[in-house]
């Protein structure tokens, strides 16, 4: 039982940092708008965010089955959202940045 709760509280933890990290860092974003800053805190920013989801992704998965419990309906949906992460990715390389 105490591993358990160690375990728990360690993911309470990491999960604590990471969120404290991630909102410093776009805070920073708010303030470097027009710094040199801005293009290196968002690309911090999108790493932190994608290590956010995979972290939470057994959470993720079932609060989207809940969402959406018709197999029917979650494979459109995936498809959509696959294609608009895509498309937003595709756009980022394509930014200019002065």
């Amino acid at each position: 039982m105490v591993k358990d709760d160690n375990k728990a509280l360690r993911y309470v933890r990491k999960n604590i940092i990471l969120d404290s990290i991630l909102f410093i860092f776009m805070a920073g974003l708010a303030v470097s708008w027009d710094s040199d800053l801005h293009p290196i805190l968002g690309i911090i920013v999108v790493i932190l965010v994608l290590i956010h989801i995979a972290w939470h992704q057994k959470q993720i998965k079932v609060m989207f089955r809940q969402a959406f419990p018709n197999l029917t309906i979650q494979r459109p949906i995936k498809t959509m959202l696959l294609v608009l992460g895509l498309i937003a990715l595709i756009l980022s390389l394509f930014m200019v940045f002065e």
